[in-house]
């Protein structure tokens, strides 16, 4: 990564630009893979940003990094390939607030004070929400995820259970 760190440093890649904090949720390049032999070497990454122009800025970071990269020890040395994955939901939501209202309404029925936490995407509730099927994600009553100390409260799956039943019974709204 001597590579990348010079051009990081030459370019001002700060760290807070690296790992961004907004409001307690954290937005990133991280390095999520990397392997290779005396001829190749490919690196995986995972930009995730909240925002999609914080999104296309990295984006256009790596691609700046890629080509100056390649202006400096030739053309092909460095190549650089980006697939989007899945956005944030929100900007298929945020047009769509009926949606939200419903869903803060079938918590509060349920005697639990709605909290909205911003997901960068990645889940199938993102998927599916843009492919037309909104899917906000809920909290099924688990703690520590995709981690050794995952865990699940089964009182607070049944609140989910009772949410959803909710939900599915509040009436004049169409999704």
């Amino acid at each position: 990564m001597g590579l990348w760190k010079q051009y990081a440093d030459e370019y001002a890649l700060t760290e807070d630009e690296v790992w961004k904090v907004y409001s307690d949720c954290i937005t990133h390049y991280f390095e999520d893979g990397i392997s290779g032999n005396e001829s190749l070497v490919t690196v995986t990454m995972i930009i995730r940003d909240f925002e999609k122009e914080g999104l296309a800025r990295r984006k256009k970071y790596l691609q700046n990094a890629a080509d100056y990269l390649n202006d400096k020890y030739g053309e092909h040395t460095f190549e650089l390939e980006i697939t989007d994955t899945y956005s944030n939901m929100y900007e298929y939501l945020s047009d769509r607030q009926n949606i939200l209202t419903r869903l803060q309404n079938a918590i509060r029925e349920a005697g639990v004070e709605p909290g909205i936490i911003p997901i960068r995407g990645g889940t199938d509730g993102c998927a599916l929400t843009f492919r037309g099927l909104p899917c906000p994600n809920l909290s099924t009553g688990y703690y520590n995820g995709h981690g050794p100390n995952e865990l699940a409260v089964v009182e607070y799956m049944e609140k989910t259970v009772e949410i959803l039943v909710n939900t599915a019974s509040i009436r004049g709204t169409v999704l």
